[in-house]
């Protein structure tokens, strides 16, 4: 399977239908994205034990408290991604452009917010087939081949809250609501007009409820320097909707149903699952001109039925096995001078970071990992906090080793941050 994969990157990777775009996304919900605004992505993700008052950090419920408790904040970005697709000596490539995340976020007290948003949780996008050469095959049907097609998006609509006590330790929760569809179209067809085609596959329409929980505890230091620990889980959660899985043949007169069937994933026995996640994290600043963190991230997929439902699982020559995914993320922010009002480039926060990270799946019991890098500043602008983040990820997916897929990306991505105080209260002499 791997090798056909690859061969419909080489034919199709320009088409602009899909929201993302690998080989590897035939298995389950598809690419399970991560997730962060571009002021994280361009510390390697790190989000766990961040606290800044200029940026939404959604990553951590418990984040959205380090704010001005009279501003409202807002978070828009994009992403643009190019990927070269290797496969033995066979290379090919895909660009795509998608929106990253919108938030905004507001005070309830003075050591009490909320942030609402919706961000994209995964995405499918495939294309690949092959034409069947073998002599005892095609001496009676003619030429004959296979293609096989996939697409869709889940999104991740949220909803937190989160409170500071003591000045030193904050709590929060996040309501988690993941909607989407997917497609995925199997076509085998025939030269040979003695001979009908046969189209299969599935049509999903998919969602689920969650909830998420985070802690930050904030150790300050003399001179302006803070240790954070962070600490956040996601509840795993049983996927419903549906999974129409089809079956026709088409011949020269008529197409007839061989199969029709509307599965009710709620009332399966065995259910499909999102599995929970666990992260951890910690990082050290240095009052306004650096900070420092590494964050840990594990979830283990093993148990959710991905590699065993109809429409999620994938098997045949090769096949997909689900495990347990891991990261490890990490970053560094420089400020040289953010006060600065002669040399507007010192009042520049400068970012780089660094990650790896283990897919949630296995391909013939070979894991495929991704390791990267990342960079990026923001330019402050007009006046309070408002920033214009630009970014880059430079990284590698897979091997060429085991006939797998190599893939390696230059990802950009552009945030936009607003800060405006909008809860003054006025005062009249």
């Amino acid at each position: 399977m791997a090798a056909l994969l690859c061969a419909g990157v080489f034919a199709h990777a320009q088409d602009g239908a899909y929201s993302g775009y690998t080989p590897y996304s035939i298995f389950g919900l598809g690419q399970i994205l991560n997730q962060g605004s571009a002021y994280n992505k361009t510390m390697g993700g790190v989000g766990v034990a961040t606290r800044d008052r200029r940026h939404i950090n959604y990553l951590n419920p418990a984040a959205i408290t380090a704010r001005d408790s009279l501003a409202f904040m807002a978070d828009f970005s994009l992403q643009e991604s190019n990927t070269i697709f290797r496969q033995g000596d066979k290379y090919s490539a895909n660009n795509l452009f998608n929106i990253n995340d919108i938030v905004i976020s507001f005070p309830i007290e003075s050591h009490s917010a909320m942030a609402v948003g919706i961000v994209p949780y995964s995405a499918t996008g495939y294309s690949y087939g092959a034409i069947l050469k073998d002599p005892s095959i095609i001496g009676y049907t003619g030429d004959s081949g296979y293609t096989a097609t996939g697409q869709g998006s889940m999104y991740k609509l949220f909803a937190q809250a989160g409170v500071t006590f003591w000045k030193r330790l904050s709590l929060g929760v996040e309501g988690i609501y993941y909607f989407g569809n997917i497609s995925k179209e199997y076509n085998q067809f025939f030269t040979s007009k003695g001979y009908g085609s046969i189209d299969s596959g599935f049509d999903m329409t998919l969602n689920a409820q969650s909830a998420k929980f985070g802690i930050q505890y904030e150790q300050p230091f003399g001179g302006g320097k803070a240790l954070t620990i962070g600490a956040t889980y996601t509840m795993g959660a049983n996927l419903k909707g549906y999974v129409n899985d089809y079956c026709f043949a088409t011949g020269t007169a008529q197409t007839d149903t061989l199969r029709s069937n509307i599965d009710t994933l709620a009332l399966r026995s065995d259910k499909v699952r999102l599995a929970s996640e666990l992260g951890v994290g910690i990082s050290f600043r240095s009052g306004e001109k650096w900070r420092a963190e590494v964050n840990y991230l594990r979830s283990d997929w093993s148990a959710t039925n991905m590699d065993r439902a109809r429409g999620f699982a994938v098997s045949g020559s090769s096949v997909f096995s689900a495990t347990t995914s891991e990261s490890i993320r990490a970053g560094f922010e420089i400020v040289p001078n953010r006060n600065d009002i002669r040399y507007y480039y010192k009042r520049i926060a400068y970012r780089a970071g660094a990650y790896y990270e283990k897919a949630n799946y296995l391909l013939d019991g070979y894991g495929v990992n991704a390791y990267g890098v990342t960079l990026g500043a923001t330019l402050p602008i007009f006046r309070a906090h408002n920033g214009l983040t630009l970014g880059m990820d430079i990284g590698r997916r897979g091997s060429i080793a085991n006939n797998l897929v190599r893939e390696t990306y230059v990802n950009f991505s552009v945030g936009f941050n607003m800060f405006d105080i909008w809860f003054r209260k006025p005062t009249y002499e």
